[in-house]
Protein backbone atom coordinates (compact mmCIF):
# COMPACT_ATOMS: atom_id res chain seq x y z
CA UNK A 1 0.00 0.00 0.00
CA UNK A 2 1.39 3.68 -0.88
CA UNK A 3 0.89 6.40 1.39
CA UNK A 4 0.99 9.44 -0.19
CA UNK A 5 -0.49 12.25 2.13
CA UNK A 6 1.44 11.58 5.20
CA UNK A 7 0.68 15.04 6.18
CA UNK A 8 -2.50 13.90 7.38
CA UNK A 9 -1.81 11.63 9.84
CA UNK A 10 0.83 14.06 11.90
CA UNK A 11 -0.43 16.03 14.67
CA UNK A 12 -1.64 19.09 14.21
CA UNK A 13 -2.58 20.84 17.51
CA UNK A 14 -4.69 23.57 18.15
CA UNK A 15 -3.40 27.01 18.82
CA UNK A 16 -5.16 26.60 22.81
CA UNK A 17 -3.23 23.52 23.18
CA UNK A 18 0.36 24.72 21.81
CA UNK A 19 -0.01 27.54 23.83
CA UNK A 20 -1.27 25.49 27.13
CA UNK A 21 1.90 22.99 26.25
CA UNK A 22 4.59 26.13 25.75
CA UNK A 23 3.85 27.63 28.88
CA UNK A 24 4.17 24.11 30.92
CA UNK A 25 7.29 23.36 29.32
CA UNK A 26 10.56 22.65 32.07
CA UNK A 27 12.18 25.41 29.53
CA UNK A 28 9.80 28.03 30.06
CA UNK A 29 9.47 27.43 33.49
CA UNK A 30 13.04 27.38 33.98
CA UNK A 31 12.73 31.13 31.45
CA UNK A 32 10.32 32.56 34.60
CA UNK A 33 12.80 31.91 37.26
CA UNK A 34 16.07 33.07 34.85
CA UNK A 35 13.95 36.57 34.25
CA UNK A 36 12.82 36.63 37.93
CA UNK A 37 16.66 36.75 38.73
CA UNK A 38 17.43 38.96 36.59
CA UNK A 39 14.82 41.38 37.29
CA UNK A 40 15.96 41.51 41.06
CA UNK A 41 19.63 41.89 40.53
CA UNK A 42 19.97 43.70 37.34
CA UNK A 43 23.45 43.86 35.93
CA UNK A 44 24.58 41.88 38.74
CA UNK A 45 22.94 38.02 38.35
CA UNK A 46 21.37 36.26 35.75
CA UNK A 47 19.84 32.62 35.44
CA UNK A 48 20.92 31.14 32.67
CA UNK A 49 19.53 27.81 30.73
CA UNK A 50 20.96 25.51 28.47
CA UNK A 51 20.32 21.98 27.44
CA UNK A 52 22.35 19.33 28.88
CA UNK A 53 22.18 15.27 27.30
CA UNK A 54 24.12 12.26 29.66
CA UNK A 55 23.92 8.79 28.81
CA UNK A 56 21.12 7.89 31.40
CA UNK A 57 18.35 10.15 29.94
CA UNK A 58 18.65 8.16 26.73
CA UNK A 59 20.01 11.18 24.43
CA UNK A 60 16.85 12.92 25.53
CA UNK A 61 16.88 16.89 26.29
CA UNK A 62 17.15 17.98 29.95
CA UNK A 63 18.24 21.69 31.34
CA UNK A 64 20.55 22.58 33.10
CA UNK A 65 20.38 26.00 35.19
CA UNK A 66 22.90 28.53 35.83
CA UNK A 67 22.96 31.28 37.98
CA UNK A 68 25.75 33.84 36.40
CA UNK A 69 27.74 36.55 38.54
CA UNK A 70 29.04 39.35 36.83
CA UNK A 71 32.73 38.96 38.14
CA UNK A 72 35.50 39.61 35.90
CA UNK A 73 34.11 37.65 32.51
CA UNK A 74 31.57 36.06 34.56
CA UNK A 75 31.26 33.29 37.04
CA UNK A 76 28.50 30.58 36.70
CA UNK A 77 27.04 27.86 39.22
CA UNK A 78 25.15 25.45 38.18
CA UNK A 79 22.19 25.30 40.43
CA UNK A 80 20.51 22.28 38.97
CA UNK A 81 19.11 20.02 35.93
CA UNK A 82 16.03 18.82 35.17
CA UNK A 83 16.08 15.72 32.73
CA UNK A 84 13.05 13.92 31.36
CA UNK A 85 12.97 9.98 32.28
CA UNK A 86 10.96 9.66 29.21
CA UNK A 87 10.15 10.59 25.35
CA UNK A 88 7.78 13.49 26.98
CA UNK A 89 7.88 16.57 28.54
CA UNK A 90 7.18 15.43 32.04
CA UNK A 91 7.93 13.20 34.84
CA UNK A 92 11.47 15.03 35.28
CA UNK A 93 14.15 13.62 37.27
CA UNK A 94 15.79 16.90 39.45
CA UNK A 95 19.21 16.81 40.32
CA UNK A 96 20.22 19.49 42.63
CA UNK A 97 23.89 20.58 43.06
CA UNK A 98 24.76 22.51 46.65
CA UNK A 99 27.54 20.95 49.02
CA UNK A 100 26.51 17.74 47.16
CA UNK A 101 25.21 16.34 44.56
CA UNK A 102 21.64 14.79 45.51
CA UNK A 103 19.04 14.03 43.13
CA UNK A 104 15.20 15.24 44.28
CA UNK A 105 12.08 13.17 44.31
CA UNK A 106 11.12 12.84 40.74
CA UNK A 107 8.05 15.63 39.34
CA UNK A 108 5.38 14.23 37.67
CA UNK A 109 4.12 17.50 35.94
CA UNK A 110 4.96 21.28 35.31
CA UNK A 111 2.68 21.99 38.90
CA UNK A 112 4.58 19.64 40.53
CA UNK A 113 7.86 21.16 39.12
CA UNK A 114 7.39 24.69 39.30
CA UNK A 115 6.59 24.14 43.23
CA UNK A 116 10.04 22.03 43.12
CA UNK A 117 11.73 25.26 41.63
CA UNK A 118 10.16 27.53 43.99
CA UNK A 119 11.26 24.93 47.29
CA UNK A 120 14.60 25.30 45.97
CA UNK A 121 14.58 29.13 45.48
CA UNK A 122 13.19 29.77 48.85
CA UNK A 123 16.18 27.40 50.81
CA UNK A 124 18.82 28.79 52.90
CA UNK A 125 21.24 26.87 50.27
CA UNK A 126 20.08 29.05 47.45
CA UNK A 127 19.37 32.17 49.78
CA UNK A 128 22.67 32.48 50.86
CA UNK A 129 24.24 31.33 47.31
CA UNK A 130 22.56 34.77 45.87
CA UNK A 131 23.46 36.64 48.68
CA UNK A 132 27.16 36.08 48.64
CA UNK A 133 27.03 36.50 44.82
CA UNK A 134 25.83 39.70 45.13
CA UNK A 135 28.37 40.83 47.48
CA UNK A 136 31.00 39.44 45.84
CA UNK A 137 30.22 41.51 42.37
CA UNK A 138 29.45 44.61 44.45
CA UNK A 139 33.24 44.04 45.82
CA UNK A 140 34.80 43.28 42.19
CA UNK A 141 32.62 46.68 40.61
CA UNK A 142 34.37 48.71 43.68
CA UNK A 143 37.42 47.30 43.03
CA UNK A 144 37.88 48.24 39.87
CA UNK A 145 36.32 52.11 40.35
CA UNK A 146 39.44 52.24 42.70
Amino acid sequence: MMHTDIQNILPDPSRDAYKKLKTQHPYNILSKYAKALGEKYPGKLEGIISESRDGISRGLIGYAFYIVAAIGRGYSYRLLEATPTTATMYPLRITLFEKHTHELPGVSDYLDFDNVLYEIFRAEFTQTLLVNLVIQVDGYNESRRE
